[in-house]
Order: structure tokens, then sequence, then C-alpha cells
């Protein structure tokens, strides 16, 4: 007689949630938190706080998809379940990550930028130009530091802008950043 293996019964999770959601809760973080939390950091570079986020935000994304109807049956096991979500998670995390080196690099390509348009000597100033351009951005205030900023270091276009202050025309909002950078030349060129 042939023996056939017996498959271990999975825990239906989704009854389970509608019946008592803050026991399911407490049942998924006891037997899944631990592994997460070891899995994550080695499989995709992160650190164990971002882990603990992400471990999170998959469980709140799995008791939402339950509650909002959403999911109605797993295919797979609960864990594999989590696994997808939190792997998303962490390539949301990973172009944040992105966009915001994006923008950090295009501030100080933006600094780089005036300083070379307004120094064209030795790179042993150049430290101290950046600072004379750091202090020239908190000097002129807004609208014009937020409107560079926005545009060098957020990334917004022109028409982001323009909705964001209720200007007038795109054109409006180039004409004042390109004055704020004069702005800031002419703050710059009074340092020498």
């Amino acid at each position: 007689m042939p023996q056939t293996a017996i498959k271990p019964i999975q825990k239906d999770w989704i009854s389970a949630f509608k019946e008592n959601e803050n026991q399911t809760l407490r049942e998924i973080y006891q037997k899944y938190r631990a592994d997460f939390l070891r899995i994550l950091p080695s499989k995709h570079s992160i650190t164990t706080e971002e882990a603990k986020e992400i471990f999170q935000l998959s469980v709140i994304v799995l008791y939402e998809n339950v509650m909002t109807g959403k999911l109605t049956k797993l295919q797979g096991n609960l864990k594999s379940y989590l696994l997808g979500i939190s792997s998303n998670k962490v390539f949301e995390l990973y172009r944040a990550h992105k966009k915001e080196l994006r923008s950090k690099q295009a501030y100080s390509d933006m600094i780089s930028q005036i300083v070379f348009e307004s120094y064209h000597q030795e790179s042993d100033l150049y430290q101290h130009k950046v600072k004379v351009i750091q202090a020239a951005l908190m000097t002129i205030g807004d609208p014009c530091r937020s409107i560079l900023r926005m545009f060098y270091f957020n990334k917004m276009t022109m028409a982001e802008i323009t909705d964001y202050f209720g200007y007038k025309n795109e054109s409006t909002t180039k004409n004042i950043k390109y004055k704020c950078i004069q702005r800031i030349k002419k703050i710059i060129a009074n340092e020498k």
C-alpha cells in the first residue's frame, strides 16, 4: 500500500481575522516577526529598523486587504503572502532612497553651478564659496528659497511650483526663479 504524504493543515487566517482580529494580529507577530527581521536585512541589505517598519507595513496591508474584502483566500501560505508584500515595500523604500539621493545631488549641483558661474578661481576657495551660497540661500528668504529648493532639491516641475504658489503661469515662476538666482549671485559678488 503506497504511502501518501500528509499535508499539514494551514490555518485559515482570513476567517481568524474576521473572528478575532486582535488575537490574529498577535499570532502573526509572534509567528513571523522574528523570521522577517532576520530574512529582510540579509535578503535586501536593509537595516533592522527598516525591516521592522516593512514588516509592520506588510501586516497592515494584509489586515486592510482582508477587512476590505480585497483578499478572500490565500493562494499560498501566509508567510509567502507577507514576503511578497514586504518585497514591494522594500522596493518602495529603495525608490524613496534613490529619489532622496537624486534630490540631494540636484541641490549640490545647483550650488556647484552657482559657484562655477560666479567664481573661476582656485578650488581651495570652493568650500568657502559653498558656505557663502548657503548663507545667501538663507538670507534671500521666501518665496526664493522655497522655489529653488522645490526646483533643484525636490525636482518639482515649473508647473507644480506654479500650482503650489498659485502664480498666473509658468513664465511667472521661471521669471521669479531667474531673479532669485540673480539675487544669490549678487550676494556672492558682494562677498568677494
